[in-house]
């Protein structure tokens, strides 16, 4: 491996040590090479960005890097609580000056869990130590799980934590409630997650109302008038189910939204999506003024009841079962940029152009699922390029064809399709377009190769010349796509 090799190289490389007194430019280069020390440094800055343990042979080399490194090393998420969480506790507690390195910290479940009373106090000793000394420098605190091994350290350390900014909790509980309760630091963002229901996260996190910015909640939202938190411009949610959030609340409790990003893992029949649009609607659509972003499917946005537009509409889905009130959603919203998967199925792609009109849509990235085409790859193709030159006046196209679940005949014609010759189709269908991403898929844990195309016009239509493939996003921001 790399780190490896510099381990051994610069064994031979670095002329000075802890114990040696004389410089670089004294010591005896006659069969090394002396590096300066910006350099070195570089090397372990990007060695540090791969993994920690590429960083500790080259600390290992003399007393310089070592101490060169602890910065890196203690930089970014570190773990504690797992099976090598007295080593970590031990090598931060060796030098106290180290602690001021801590900036973000994550504590884990045990596994297994401390076997006696005795062995449980001294870690909480330890981190306990290791929490007073972070008080001034700890910037995020992520805890996975609330256990007893951390339960009153934790509790003890909250008002003392002065400069937190970020705190993630992924199994909220009371003990959890309490500890937010004893917070003083400025929290900017906060996610709390839980499975218990009588927990409503709006009134606990009241005390931060002056602070935050950002909000993730893996919960339920209920109506609390009175409760605002008007600095909020991003808001996460993620809930089992569509309907368990108050919509009303949530717009109370967050007035000011910017990003929105609204999430459920089960998804609703038609049926129920209308009844709770209707219930939620009473004639009178909601929604924020100053919205930007906008991730959530057409589901969630219609049985919410609302209607508000947004620059940028992402993770939007489409299928027969929304086709019927997509219209609708995409109306209201009216992106320039949209990411819309969509998945034909038991529709044919003519319906992908009755559900989109748009016209101020300029960014379009589509993800198509081929299902089940009786007519074939190319009349599938052509109906598609038909669709999109419905949309609007599309400059900038990126079209991703998955055809994992076609029959086996239609895969191989898939395989036989030219890029060139998809995007030329493209082209001619759509005059407004100047550049165009494609990628064709069999399965989706294959590497996506993206070949890129910018149109220009000629004397007999629109032309197509490759700008180039790879996967890399770079092409795509310098054609200004994203």
């Amino acid at each position: 491996m790399l780190y490896k090799r510099l381990y051994t190289r610069l064994k031979e490389v670095v002329t000075w040590s802890s114990t040696s007194r004389e410089s670089p430019s004294k010591a005896n280069t006659s069969n090394v090479m002396v590096l300066d020390f910006d350099v070195l440094y570089l090397i372990m800055v990007a060695l540090r960005s791969s993994s920690r343990g590429s960083l500790l042979p080259l600390m290992q080399t003399c007393a310089t890097l070592y101490r060169a490194g602890i910065p890196l090393l203690l930089r970014g998420p570190l773990p504690i609580g797992n099976s090598c969480s007295d080593s970590v506790l031990n090598f931060l507690l060796q030098d106290s000056s180290r602690l001021r390195y801590l900036r973000d910290l994550r504590v884990v479940p045990f596994r297994p869990p401390l076997s006696n009373s005795l062995e449980t106090e001294v870690w909480r000793t330890q981190f306990t130590q290791v929490l007073a000394g972070t008080v001034r420098s700890l910037k995020r605190l992520h805890i996975e799980c609330f256990q007893k091994e951390y339960h009153y350290a934790l509790l003890d350390a909250a008002d003392s934590l002065l400069e937190l900014e970020e705190l993630v909790i992924d199994s909220m509980d009371r003990r959890v409630e309490a500890m937010l309760m004893n917070m003083r630091s400025p929290i900017r963002s906060v996610s709390l997650s839980h499975r218990a229901g009588n927990l409503a996260p709006i009134p606990i996190l009241e005390r931060f109302s002056d602070t935050l910015t950002t909000v993730t909640l893996n919960c339920p939202i209920f109506t609390h008038r009175g409760i605002r938190f008007p600095r909020v411009h991003t808001l996460n949610l993620r809930t089992s189910c569509y309907f368990e959030n108050d919509v009303e609340g949530m717009y109370g409790s967050f007035p000011n939204v910017v990003h929105l990003s609204m999430h459920a893992t089960s998804a609703p029949s038609v049926s129920s999506v209308y009844e709770v649009h209707r219930q939620n609607t009473d004639g009178e659509h909601r929604g924020w003024s100053d919205l930007q972003s906008l991730s959530c499917s057409a589901q969630y946005y219609y049985a919410a009841g609302l209607a508000c537009k947004a620059k940028y509409w992402m993770d939007a889905n489409l299928d027969s079962r929304s086709i019927t009130y997509f219209h609708d959603v995409l109306r209201k919203v009216q992106p320039s940029y949209l990411q819309l998967h969509f998945i034909p199925r038991h529709t044919t792609t003519e319906l992908l152009a009755d559900s989109l009109c748009v016209a101020n849509l300029v960014h379009l990235d589509l993800s198509v699922e081929a299902w089940l085409y009786e007519q074939g790859v190319q009349h599938f193709l052509e109906c598609l390029a038909t669709s999109i030159n419905s949309l609007g006046p599309i400059r900038f196209l990126r079209l991703h064809i998955l055809y994992s679940h076609a029959p086996y005949i239609l895969q191989k014609e898939f395989r036989t399709v030219s890029l060139k010759e998809l995007s030329q189709l493209l082209a001619r269908s759509n005059p407004q377009l100047s550049f165009i991403s494609l990628c064709l898929t069999c399965n989706s844990f294959e590497k996506d190769q993206w070949s890129y195309w910018q149109v220009v016009p000629g004397e007999h239509g629109a032309i197509v010349e490759m700008l180039g493939d790879g996967r890399g996003d770079q092409m795509e921001h310098a054609i200004g796509f994203r």
